[in-house]
């Protein structure tokens, strides 16, 4: 759980501080009033890059030579956290309770953080890449071993497309030990997905959605196919292409709609599915590991209508998951006690 951040020379904010309550809140302000920023720090500080951009100047208000962005919060077993970091056009600096973050990694366990934006729908209608890293983020959390293993699995797969491209004589001692780590990763994404999906149904049911979506994980290769072999009977496209054809690297998260189809649903419709597969893995890491995952939800209300934003906002509160929700106005939202409103106006923010 997050309870301040403060920010100095961060984006369009000289300097501010906010403080959250432990249930939903709610930034609400004109568009390019800075609700995204807001968001965009808390997201930094915990997965140490910005999603909304690569270039650290703009991240520095046009101001100041360089920014700072700290936060403060404690972790799912109640131990106090501050997380520190100076923004410089060539480099970021993170610190940790006063120790410097050498690996972006560290700062995962810190504070779980699950972001929703406008883009949302991109986990149903893009690239396989995108599910693979949702998938990845659960496993590296609920599996203690599977992010050293992965991290193996990562160098072996270079080091094998390598050995394809130069035709080196050590393809085949590659092959071998790429089979084996794809194998245990392979494992440990079906046994976490069959998980998954139980809650994914149950969250859907719980929204009252009549566009019910199945899931199916695909292993990269043929199913009820040995990937050596797949391998050997792909061998001279590898050689020709360079690169490894088949394994986890292809993985994907597949969706299905019995009643429907993919393009037949709404960019609506499509986020209420994601969201729906976002809160299934936060509930899915209470319940087996006790960690409490912070929400941040960037332009909430963007293809909602007023119905399905109060679903949405009820049913995070529901579930007692403390979110940092940012919309222009909430004129369109229940009034609820367990609701915090911020507002941000002229780079200030106020409560209430």
């Amino acid at each position: 759980m997050i309870t301040e951040l403060n920010l100095v020379g961060f984006r369009c904010f000289p300097k501010s501080e906010i403080h959250f309550s432990d249930s939903v809140n709610l930034i609400l302000g004109d568009n390019g009033s800075g609700k995204s920023s807001l968001i965009e720090a808390i997201y930094l500080l915990g997965r140490g890059k910005s999603f909304r951009t690569t270039h650290n100047s703009d991240l520095i208000n046009s101001e100041s030579c360089q920014a700072i962005a700290t936060l403060k919060g404690s972790t799912s077993s109640h131990e106090s956290f501050f997380l520190g970091c100076s923004i410089e056009k060539s480099k970021l600096f993170f610190k940790l309770n006063s120790s410097s973050v050498r690996k972006r990694s560290t700062l995962l366990d810190i504070q779980p953080l699950q972001l929703f934006t406008p883009t949302a729908h991109q986990l149903i209608d893009s690239g396989p890449v995108f599910r693979r890293r949702f998938l990845d983020w659960g496993l590296f959390h609920v599996e203690q071993y599977y992010r050293s293993k992965f991290d193996i699995f990562t160098k072996i797969l270079k080091q094998r497309n390598h050995a394809l491209k130069n035709l080196s004589p050590d393809l085949s001692q590659w092959t071998d030990e790429f089979v084996n780590i794809s194998c245990e990763i392979d494992q440990y994404r079906q046994d976490y997905s069959q998980k998954l999906y139980k809650y994914f149904s149950s969250v859907q049911k719980d929204l009252g959605q009549n566009f019910i979506s199945e899931l199916m994980y695909s292993s990269g290769w043929a199913p009820n196919k040995d990937l050596k072999l797949t391998l050997l009977d792909s061998y001279k496209r590898e050689i020709k292409q360079g690169f490894t054809q088949y394994g986890p690297q292809k993985a994907d998260l597949k969706f299905s709609f019995p009643d429907s189809v993919r393009n037949n649903l709404s960019r609506g419709q499509q986020k209420i599915t994601v969201f729906a597969l976002q809160m299934a893995q936060c509930l899915l890491l209470r319940d087996l590991l006790g960690i409490e995952t912070l929400l941040l939800m960037d332009d909430l209300s963007s293809e909602l209508d007023k119905s399905n934003l109060n679903l949405l906002i009820d049913y995070i509160a529901s579930q007692k998951f403390q979110a940092v929700v940012s919309l222009i106005d909430d004129h369109n939202v229940s009034t609820q006690k367990n609701i915090s409103r911020f507002h941000v106006e002229q780079l200030k923010i106020t409560q209430g």
